[in-house]
């Protein structure tokens, strides 16, 4: 039985999508020199929690920087990676998209997030993913 060594990357996400995306290949190449054969990067892990820039960094999933970059990452390093979301745009929606890519960096699997984080606390936080 061959085994399951799955790594789970957190990192500090910054207002720089190719500086994310450099993070992340560090951190899966990080991964990978460690064994793993399943990565997991965070949610919104090319841009920052904010509803503004859902959609300013927003990617067609046929044209993604981002997409692209983790399928060429599994497809080198033959491991599964699941790119944890990312905002997707399809026509005039957008969507926090999760995408699995296989050994040979197909996209196998995509989750749109069905449950959006909204919170209204009266004095306090207000953030709600439904806005966007």
């Amino acid at each position: 039985m061959s085994k399951l060594k799955i790594a789970l990357c957190q990192m500090n996400v910054i207002d720089n999508k190719q500086e994310n995306i450099l993070k992340a290949t560090s951190m899966i190449n990080e991964a990978v020199n460690h064994n793993s054969n399943f990565i997991v990067l965070p949610e919104m892990f090319n841009c920052p929690y904010s509803n503004d820039k859902f959609i300013e960094y927003a990617e067609e999933e046929k044209t993604s920087p981002t997409l692209n970059s983790i399928s060429k990452l599994a497809r080198q390093h033959e491991t599964y990676i699941l790119a944890g979301s990312i905002p997707e745009k399809e026509d005039s929606k957008i969507y926090n998209t999760s995408y699995l890519f296989d050994k040979k960096g197909n996209i196998i699997a995509k989750h749109r997030k069905m449950h959006l984080f909204d919170v209204d606390v009266e004095g306090g936080i207000y953030f709600k993913e439904s806005d966007t």
